[in-house]
């Protein structure tokens, strides 16, 4: 059932970037932690603010796939953007259950494991 199949691999996709990101040490290990960490475990703080600096998905793309990567613009692109991510995951989209869609979110989700196991 492809109109289920996307939005769950959407957010599969999602959440192993963001445990990603925390097993690379740029986001803190906490419960749905945005927050950025240096190096050394401490919190990047937003001087404007004088709050912790939040990455976004976009951000998190650049911190935990490294350099040059066909893959990585291909889901800041392709794939996590207001024209499909977006519109599919908030309901503004309906007409999305295609069987293309899914095996080519389903692929990007085995490259990213991939990627990331490899890596860890």
């Amino acid at each position: 059932n492809y109109i289920s199949s996307i939005p769950l691999l959407l957010s599969q996709i999602e959440g192993v970037l963001w445990d990603y990101g925390v097993a690379k040490k740029k986001i803190k290990d906490e419960f749905n932690s945005k927050i950025l960490i240096d190096d050394n475990g401490n919190e990047i703080m937003d001087t404007n603010t004088n709050s912790p600096k939040q990455a976004n998905l976009q951000l998190l793309l650049t911190l935990v796939l490294d350099g040059e990567s066909k893959f990585k613009e291909h889901l800041r692109d392709n794939v996590y953007t207001s024209n499909f991510r977006n519109p599919i995951l908030h309901g503004r989209e309906v007409n999305y259950g295609d069987e293309q869609r899914s095996v080519w979110l389903l692929l990007l989700l085995f490259t990213l494991v991939d990627k990331t196991q490899s890596r860890a």
